[in-house]
């Protein structure tokens, strides 16, 4: 099954004074494992983002959220990190931590309430919003059976959360 990786990479980017500056940049991937992942950087970020300029992965980590939300009109260049907390059908206290790739802290919480409504008996209470320097997702290319087995998973995750 998928997971979620977040990997930074450096490398020299040049800015608009014409100097030459070492830069940090986090990106947002998904993979099998972290050799998957790492395959996925270089196809994606060494072919597409800076096909001219070597970089190096200097850290990957797994990230670990339960959803993540996209507007279904727009991709933004920021991405927030929302903890809430609601009612599941059994009456228990569900806790959640979703990505949500939105233009400001209020669209984010927006995004969230009108995604979470109809999966419980309450409204989603947010804790807390901060954004992230996330700074893009690239989601691989999965097939129908990995699609099937996501699916599968993450109800099985919200059943399991309704039982408790």
């Amino acid at each position: 099954m998928k997971q979620l990786f977040l990997v930074k990479v450096t490398y020299t980017k040049q800015l608009d004074n014409g100097k030459f500056k070492r830069v940090v940049e986090p990106y947002l991937f998904d993979g099998h494992t972290f050799t998957d992942c790492e395959a996925n950087v270089y196809e994606h970020l060494g072919r597409g983002r800076h096909p001219d300029v070597e970089f190096n992965i200097i850290k990957m980590d797994k990230f670990n959220v339960d959803n993540i939300i996209f507007d279904n009109e727009e991709v933004f260049d920021k991405f927030f990190l929302v903890r809430q907390e609601f009612i599941g059908l059994d009456d228990n206290l569900i806790k959640e931590k979703v990505l949500v790739n939105a233009t400001s802290i209020v669209n984010a919480e927006l995004l969230v309430t009108q995604h979470s409504e109809g999966w419980s008996n309450s409204i989603p209470e947010v804790k807390s919003i901060s954004e992230t320097k996330i700074l893009e997702y690239f989601k691989s290319e999965i097939t129908k059976n990995e699609q099937e087995e996501t699916d599968r998973f993450f109800s099985s995750k919200l059943n399991a959360k309704d039982e408790e």
